[in-house]
């Protein structure tokens, strides 16, 4: 719980952290929400279109969370999040996910660090 408080702070405090533990919250959609509004500010989106205009995307890194020291330029990085009954290789990236047992005995793969951005809906569109 402590843990979480100390991210909300940060981000409402607009300080720089290299990447956000996800475990650490309780209810994860309340930092969502948070870089939803925080994105939505920077475009000037009102509060009745930024829900609609803007949407998630995430991308697997081949990064280990040891080993980033700097916050993305745009968006933010998460780890902590768990996968069960399949596995994850962080040097193929490009493979991502894998439907192969896990390598560890407790069933369980932990997942590389995500970049997290948050984007309107006309630039998704194709």
């Amino acid at each position: 719980m402590d843990e979480s408080a100390k991210y909300i702070s940060i981000f409402l405090g607009r300080e720089k952290h290299p990447a956000f533990n996800l475990s650490a919250f309780f209810n994860a959609s309340s930092l969502f929400g948070i870089f939803k509004q925080e994105v939505a500010h920077t475009l000037n989106l009102s509060d009745d279109t930024n829900n609609s205009s803007l949407m998630f995307q995430c991308e697997l890194t081949p990064r280990d969370r040891e080993h980033i020291r700097e916050p993305p330029k745009e968006g933010l990085f998460m780890y902590g999040l768990y996968l069960w009954g399949c596995s994850s290789d962080r040097n193929i990236t490009e493979q991502g996910i894998s439907d192969s047992p896990t390598k560890n005995r407790d069933g369980c793969s932990l997942l590389p660090v995500m970049h997290l951005t948050c984007i309107s809906t006309e630039k998704a569109a194709p």
